[in-house]
């Protein structure tokens, strides 16, 4: 149970500076003997709770303008609901092999992009259009998958709306809040969420996102990047080895 509380507290500090906490909160679920269906299920209070946190210190900060932003949360909590009746028809054993090949891929793609979003962009798209063509598609992946979607909106609202990477961030959390809401709707009469698992984490993500959005406040997040993408891969790479089909390739390879 410790555990679980230090991975939450690490995982959403990391979350609110450099997105990404579910690449840590996912497979720790998994380790611990849940399903991947189950791991991603138990993630979303997690998620909320962390996003939440954060969305609430950008916003006592004076980066989240609440009455602007709450339209497009709602077309994220949509999308998110649509996203989370999807993962619910994937065969278990597929999803086995699919998150961890996922977790690298976007592992691989945050270090390929280190200064993802960090570069002011001129305006490439009008808010309306942003909100009815870009948001609908992070919204339903927030509410499939997950991880760093919170990278993706900052990423796609810095590079197409020409947003700061500041209150990008800081609406990306929003965002967040209600794509991971959505997909938690799509789930909460479902026996797949462990709850004991989830209130554990949720104590730590909540209080490493309110820290983390202190932090990014005032100090960069490149290092942490870093950090998160080295412990992701490792711990995905180890839930790949755990499946028979690696691990009878690999036994072959030894021969």
């Amino acid at each position: 149970m410790i555990f679980l509380l230090v991975i939450g507290l690490v995982a959403g500090t990391i979350n609110a500076m450099a997105g990404g906490g579910g690449l840590l909160t996912i497979p720790s679920f998994m380790a611990l003997g849940l399903s991947p269906l189950q791991a991603i299920a138990t993630n979303y209070p997690t998620a909320i709770a962390a996003n939440f946190s954060a969305s609430l210190r950008f916003w006592q900060h004076g980066e989240l303008d609440l009455k602007a932003e709450w339209p497009r949360a709602v077309v994220t909590f949509v999308f998110g609901i649509v996203g989370g009746i999807a993962i619910q028809h994937i065969p278990n054993d597929f999803l086995k092999i699919l998150i961890p090949i996922l977790l690298i891929v976007i592992s691989i793609w945050l270090v390929v992009n280190p200064q993802a979003g960090e570069v002011k962009a001129s305006a490439r798209l009008s808010p309306l259009r942003y909100t009815i063509l870009i948001l609908p598609i992070l919204g339903w992946y927030d509410g499939f998958f997950g991880p760093c979607s919170g990278t993706f909106y900052a990423l796609t609202a810095v590079s197409l709306l020409g947003t700061t990477l500041s209150r990008a961030t800081a609406n990306a959390k929003f965002y967040n809040t209600f794509g991971g809401l959505g997909g938690f709707v799509s789930f909460i009469t479902s026996p797949h969420i462990h709850w004991v698992y989830a209130a554990i984490m949720m104590v730590g993500t909540f209080a490493g996102s309110y820290l983390g959005a202190s932090l990014v406040i005032k100090h960069g997040t490149r290092l942490v990047r870093l950090a998160l993408v080295v412990v992701s891969v490792g711990m995905s790479i180890k839930l790949l080895f755990d499946q028979p089909f690696f691990q009878a390739f690999f036994q072959q390879l030894l021969k």
